[in-house]
This record gives structure tokens, C-alpha cells and sequence, in this order.
């Protein structure tokens, strides 16, 4: 026994030698990288005078306002200009049939898009005293002799006492009477109460969260969650729109940190990857709500190599929206695409059958709900527990064929005491008790068969 300890204390101080070791090789790599390099930090290290605002940004003002100044810039993206793979022209098939689609409590089905306003926001935290907004992007599509465009506008508090005027200016340009639909990507809830409780705190009133709301995060989460690794909108720019942000974009969570260092040091050159994130941000949704009304309104989404997995998001989306005669279309899409050699992905395939399925075991279609749930036993290396309770059913119920039946849910059962069961004990244990149920109802169906 003294042999076995002194052993594993060896073990043990071995181990967090090589731990120490490895700890020491990251640290020496991170150094030698150093920091990210972005151009705006190196060129203040290298620059002597600090640069304004308006030399950073030639298209920027200062505006006035009752509350005093701040900085405004005004950019416009005409409709032919493309987010990624997306053409912001999709934006005209808006109409208050999608918009209610994609948020059905809203009472946005009159909704035109002309209504719209894109918003969002940056701050100096998540919130609680001390927390201030410092930029606000908008952008509405608007009409003039030049055409239509998306024009954006940005509001910057150069310093935490331009808030206000930051707010009044952002309430000016808001026409709050026109009663306009709030676009953001988690705005509901984080940007328009934000922005609701900064304005209280400077006697104003902004009504943000009155106003009719379409938080895009919401449908996005329907379509894709679990086909994309998250639902970042950075992520679903990249993965969704193929839209590629410059090398110098800095996350948001490090936007404080460039405003705070631009407070110390006084160089507008801190501001410009907050300014360019934030304007990203806002043309990342504008493309995102094309390729909805791309993707829902019209044929299909583009036809590349993710396309089985764009067509099952939209009808995953339909039919949560309880739209299935039309999630059928893009779901039959999805599947033809994700059986073909070039573009087979086990997972979307496996989701678009079973999506299908019940769509057809809802509209009492059972026989083709049988064929897909066969065609999804026959993909590799999966774990086949829904199609195996189903066709076990349909062959209790339907065919009448027990013997079957029985072959099904014992195949059930292997699934659940092999995976199930060990990675949750508790639907494990429930499982198992149902499908012992069904064996024992089985069994005496069958014998009662054979017997006459």
C-alpha cells in the first residue's frame, strides 16, 4: 500500500511538472505574438499629434442639439451593394407577411419597409450605475432622386457629457410618431431598454420599448440553433451570408476598452474599430433580414455548397411558424441536396427527414413518414431512437406486422441502455420503462396473432 501512494505521488508531482512546462511554453508564444495588431492602436504608438474626429472621420459633423453637441456621420448603401453574398435589392420583398412570420406578436402584418428602423448600440457595460451609451447606429431604407437606399446614421458621445445630446439626437431622427418598427439583434433585451433607462436618467423620454419590435435573434435561433455553433450574429454573418469582416474588427466585448482608451488618451483614431464594428453590426442585420426574405418569400436561398442547410433552416423556421405546407418545399429541397455525394451532411439530412416525417405523420401521411424515417436508419454512425419508437408505431398500429414491431423497439431499447440512459439517467430511466411497456404489450399482441 505504501509502494501504491509513493507511486502516485510521483505520478502526480510528474504531471504537474509537465503541466508548469506547458504553461510556460503558452506564455512564451503569447509573448512573441504580442497583441492583436490593429492598425488604429499601432498608428497612435507611431503617430505624435492626436487626430479629431472630424479628421478621422471627413464624413462626420458636429451636431447641435437642446442638450448640446455630439458627433453625427451620415453613410449611404444603395440597394445594388451586396452584404456578403446578399444583395440588399432582396430588402424591397419585405412585406408585413414575412415580417409577421418572423415575428408573430407583433402585430406587424401591415407593416411595410418603409417602417423600419435598425438599431444598435454600444456602451461602456452591461449595465447598473455608471454605464453610459456612447454610440448608437440606425438605418432606415429611404427614397430620394439618387434612388433607394439603406442609410445609416451614427451618433457618438465624444465624451460621457455629449450622452445627452447623443439621445436628443437619436430621438429627433427617430419620427417615434410614425410609429416605426424597431429592428435589432437582442435589442429586446438589452439595446431598447438601455437606451429607455439613459434617457430617463436625462429627463427625457424615449418609448423605445413601446414600440413594435422584431428582434432578429428570435427567428435566427429557430432556423439555425444547432446547425451553426452559435448564433452570434458575427457568426451568422460569416457562416449564413458569407460576409467577412475586416481583419482589423475587434469582438464586442473589447469595444469598452477602445472607448475608455480613447477617454485617456484623446486620439479619435480609438474610435474608428468601435465605429466600423458598430456600422458592421447594423448592415449584418439589414443582410440578414434579406436573405430571410430571400430565403422565405421567394425560390430558395443561393444554391452553394451550404445550400441543403440554408433550405432546411427556412423550413425549420416555417414550420415552427406553423406554416408546413410551405416548410415542405424547402425541407424536400434540403434533403435532395444533403443526399447528393458532393454536398452529404449526416446531420442536416438526418434533421430534414425527421423535420419531413412529422410534418407527414401530423397530416395522417404515414406511409411516406415510414419511408423517411427508413431512409434516416440507413445514414452512418448514427444514433437512430426517434425513427426506431416511430416505426415500431407505425408498425404496432398501422401494418399490424408485430414481429417487426418487436425488432424495432428492441433496437430502441439497445440506443437507450447504450446512449441514452448513460448520458441521462433520468429520461434514460423513463425511456426504458416505456419501451419495456411496449415490449410486453408487443409480445402479447403477437403471441395472440399467432395463436388465431
Amino acid at each position: 500500500m505504501a509502494l501504491e501512494r509513493e507511486e502516485a505521488q510521483t505520478r502526480s508531482r510528474a504531471d504537474l511538472t509537465a503541466t508548469r512546462a506547458r504553461l510556460r511554453r503558452l506564455i512564451s508564444d503569447m509573448e512573441r505574438r504580442g497583441p492583436k495588431p490593429v492598425p488604429a492602436l499601432r498608428e497612435v504608438r507611431e503617430a505624435g499629434r492626436p487626430r479629431t474626429t472630424l479628421e478621422v472621420f471627413p464624413d462626420a459633423v458636429r451636431r447641435e442639439t437642446s442638450e448640446g453637441v455630439c458627433t453625427y456621420r451620415e453613410v449611404r448603401y444603395p440597394l445594388a451593394f451586396e452584404v456578403g453574398e446578399v444583395p440588399l435589392a432582396a430588402l424591397t420583398q419585405v412585406n408585413g407577411g414575412l415580417l409577421d412570420l418572423l415575428a408573430p406578436r407583433e402585430e406587424l402584418d401591415e407593416a411595410t419597409l418603409g417602417d423600419l428602423w435598425f438599431l444598435d448600440i454600444e456602451t461602456t457595460g452591461l449595465g447598473g450605475a455608471g454605464t453610459l451609451v456612447f454610440l448608437v447606429a440606425t438605418a432606415r431604407i429611404e427614397s430620394d432622386e439618387a434612388g433607394s437606399a439603406v442609410v445609416l446614421r451614427q451618433y457618438l458621445a465624444e465624451s460621457p457629457p455629449e450622452e445627452a445630446a447623443l439621445l436628443e439626437a437619436l430621438i429627433e431622427d427617430g419620427r417615434f410618431a410614425e410609429d416605426p418598427v424597431l429592428v435589432t439583434y437582442n435589442g429586446r433585451s438589452f439595446d431598447a431598454p438601455m437606451l429607455d433607462e439613459r434617457a430617463t436618467m436625462h429627463r427625457r423620454r424615449a418609448g423605445l420599448q413601446g414600440l413594435r419590435h422584431l428582434d432578429l435573434l428570435h427567428p435566427t435561433r429557430l432556423a439555425f440553433r444547432g446547425l451553426l455553433p452559435s448564433c452570434r450574429l458575427g457568426m451568422v454573418e460569416s457562416e449564413v451570408l458569407r460576409m467577412q469582416r475586416p481583419s482589423e474588427d475587434i469582438p464586442g466585448a473589447e469595444v469598452p476598452a477602445w472607448y475608455f482608451r480613447f477617454l485617456r488618451v484623446g486620439d479619435a483614431r480609438m474610435l474608428r474599430p468601435i465605429v466600423e464594428h458598430n456600422e458592421l453590426d447594423v448592415v449584418g442585420m439589414t443582410g440578414l433580414l434579406a436573405w430571410l426574405a430571400v430565403g422565405v418569400q421567394a425560390q430558395a436561398p443561393p444554391s452553394n455548397d451550404r445550400a441543403a442547410r440554408d433550405a432546411l433552416a427556412v423550413g425549420r423556421l416555417l414550420s415552427a411558424r406553423g406554416r408546413a405546407s410551405e416548410a415542405v418545399r424547402h425541407l424536400e429541397r434540403s434533403i435532395r441536396l444533403g443526399s447528393s455525394e458532393q454536398r452529404g451532411d449526416a446531420v442536416v439530412l438526418e434533421q430534414g427527414l425527421l423535420l419531413l416525417a412529422a410534418i407527414h405523420k401530423r397530416d395522417e401521411q404515414r406511409e411516406q413518414a415510414a419511408a423517411l424515417w427508413h431512409r434516416t436508419l440507413e445514414l452512418p454512425a448514427r444514433a437512430p431512437l426517434r425513427p426506431l419508437l416511430e416505426l415500431a408505431m407505425y408498425y404496432e398500429h398501422q401494418r399490424r406486422e408485430f414481429d417487426l414491431a418487436i425488432e424495432l423497439a428492441e433496437r430502441a431499447r439497445y440506443h437507450i441502455e447504450r446512449w441514452l440512459h448513460p448520458r441521462d439517467p433520468v429520461r434514460g430511466g423513463r425511456a426504458l420503462m416505456e419501451i419495456e411497456h411496449r415490449l410486453s404489450r408487443l409480445h402479447s399482441r403477437a403471441e395472440r396473432a399467432r395463436n388465431g
